[in-house]
């Protein structure tokens, strides 16, 4: 059965094999064609950089004047203007090193002015043969008795039939370097390359005993069909790239011994198949035995494991061998068990503590907001303001009532801002006229809203003490409501002096920091309980608000009641 499920597999994966060296070859075949379009495109660069110096000739001064006004030049101007010439075609000789030389043909002059010799003789067969150029709408190439030369004639080529030439300025390219580079293309010291015209008329290859034979072999197919594929010449098969050289009207071959392109991957092929009958002995050696002694205990502690996964705590692995799977099954036995006292305890442990601070933080009460309103209390009775003290003590007990109030942990929003209501008042009564509090409405749909009690005190308070407590006057306190969907933002702004980036920055920082890093304050106390109670994105955050002073910002994901 084993074997009749792995056969397919084992097909598959000699399918795969194949693929592969196909796969490897058609990657060599890709290699070895990057590597000539490299090589080609390498050779157009160099060639076009040329021919674009030699196009800043048609401009020259000295070449314009001694094909143009040479009969009325003084000697020593000629000579002068000849020298100057000498320079730049020496210029453009020393631009690359596939330049020979680099010559002008000026004919009124009846001199030849080069890089390597000052002035000759105008040689008029070999002037005569550079201004023959046959394709001169694509390629300025121009061979003559074994030598390959770039031409630029003045006027162009589509001129020329009609007058003859002014000037002609031609490259010659050292065929030694070329056929030199082109060794390049070898690969392992065998093969190479070779540059020739679309025509046959010339060609140049890296190993010059090869160029004739080569050339007449691969002139007899078409580029398309001829580059990747193979031919036999000289008793041996060759591989053979090749790619057009741009609009020059040649083309670059690449030819590569086949044995060095494949004759390792045919050795690897034998040791595979060798390989594979051995393999496939192991396999049926091994294969009962394996499934017996190692798949079924691991699949039967995997659908344990995954069993465990789903949150069933009540599984027990059982494996009757006294073997290596004994003592993992006892140890997860033992880790299931220890689980589940763990998450009882810790369960217990986090829902202790939550209630604890809740409780503790609902029952936190300023001292100083206490004894600083038993001093108003007695400076209005020095006075003799009863109906204020009477309205301030009323204020004082609703205030401490709603405090002191430990039998309910949460209240409808409209209590809640009730209570802070009746602490701004409490306040404002203590600055007197000095400071302004105004609480919006609260929108209809989240009034009966519950929510943790004694979360919005904290935020006023801070206001009052940090904020507006040193104002003399024009003092400014706001509450705002600001639903959103499902969740509502409350906003406690006041127009202090205090809101710097950096306290902002620091405020913000100490809601992120974590109960154990920080020192618990009203602020603290409250954002932490509203991560408590809402968890995801309630809380609070610190701006600067439109008043000038700080802006705290409460987020709170409830449910409005329609």
């Amino acid at each position: 059965m084993f074997v009749l499920v792995m056969s397919p597999f084992y097909l598959i994966g000699i399918s795969l094999n194949e693929r592969g060296t196909a796969s490897v070859r058609s990657e060599i075949s890709q290699t070895m064609t990057s590597r000539l379009q490299y090589y080609a495109n390498q050779m157009e660069l160099e060639f076009e950089k040329i021919i674009r110096f030699q196009n800043e000739f048609v401009n020259d001064d000295d070449l314009i004047e001694l094909s143009g006004k040479s009969e009325i030049m003084t000697d020593p101007e000629k000579t002068f203007a000849m020298l100057r010439l000498q320079k730049r075609l020496l210029q453009l000789k020393y631009s690359s090193s596939y330049i020979q030389d680099a010559v002008a043909y000026i004919p009124s002059l009846a001199y030849v002015i080069s890089a390597n010799k000052l002035y000759d003789r105008l040689p008029e067969e070999q002037f005569h043969a550079l201004r023959q150029l046959k394709s001169k709408s694509t390629s300025p190439f121009v061979y003559w008795k074994g030598q390959l030369f770039i031409v630029l004639p003045n006027p162009g080529w589509s001129n020329l039939d009609r007058k003859p030439p002014v000037y002609l300025l031609a490259v010659e390219l050292s065929v030694p370097l070329l056929e030199g580079s082109l060794s390049a293309l070898s690969v392992n010291g065998t093969g190479g390359g070779i540059l020739s015209q679309e025509e046959s008329e010339w060609s140049f290859a890296s190993d010059p005993d090869h160029a004739e034979q080569a050339t007449s072999v691969m002139a007899r197919k078409q580029l398309e069909t001829l580059s990747g594929h193979p031919v036999y010449w000289q008793n041996e098969s060759y591989r053979v790239y090749g790619e057009k050289l741009g609009r020059y009207d040649m083309n670059v071959f690449m030819y590569v011994r086949e044995r060095e392109i494949t004759g390792k991957l045919e050795r690897y092929h034998a040791w595979y198949w060798g390989l594979s009958a051995l393999t496939v002995v192991a396999i049926l050696i091994f294969a009962g035995w394996t499934n017996r002694m190692i798949r079924q205990p691991i699949r039967k502690l995997v659908r344990a494991f995954r069993k465990l996964e789903t949150g069933d705590l009540s599984i027990v692995a059982v494996h009757g061998s006294r073997d290596e799977f004994h003592y993992l099954y006892h140890q997860f036995n033992r880790t299931v068990s220890r689980l589940n006292v763990l998450i009882e305890e810790v369960y217990e442990h986090k829902y202790r503590m939550q209630l604890s601070e809740l409780r503790q933080l609902q029952s936190q009460i300023n001292p100083h907001f206490l004894y600083n309103s038993f001093f108003n209390i007695q400076a209005m009775a020095r006075i003799g303001d009863v109906d204020g003290i009477g309205q301030y003590t009323r204020f004082l007990g609703e205030y401490f009532q709603y405090v002191t109030r430990s039998g309910q942990t949460e209240v409808p929003l409209k209590d809640e801002v009730r209570h802070v209501s009746i602490y701004a008042s409490i306040q404002k009564m203590r600055f007197r006229d000095r400071i302004e509090c105004s609480i919006e409405e609260i929108p209809a749909s989240f009034a009966d809203a519950a929510v943790p009690r004694l979360i919005l005190q904290p935020l006023v308070e801070n206001a009052f003490k940090y904020g507006l407590e040193h104002k003399k006057q024009g003092g400014l306190l706001e509450i705002r409501f600001l639903p959103e969907g499902s969740d509502l933002t409350i906003t406690v702004e006041d127009n202090g002096d205090r809101a710097a980036d950096e306290l902002l920055e620091r405020l913000n920082m100490l809601m992120k920091a974590s109960a154990a890093d920080t020192e618990t304050t009203g602020l603290i106390n409250v954002h932490r309980r509203l991560k408590i109670r809402y968890g995801g994105s309630a809380g609070l955050r610190f701006e600067r608000g439109a008043l000038g002073g700080l802006k705290i910002v409460m987020s709170l994901p409830l449910q409005p009641k329609e």
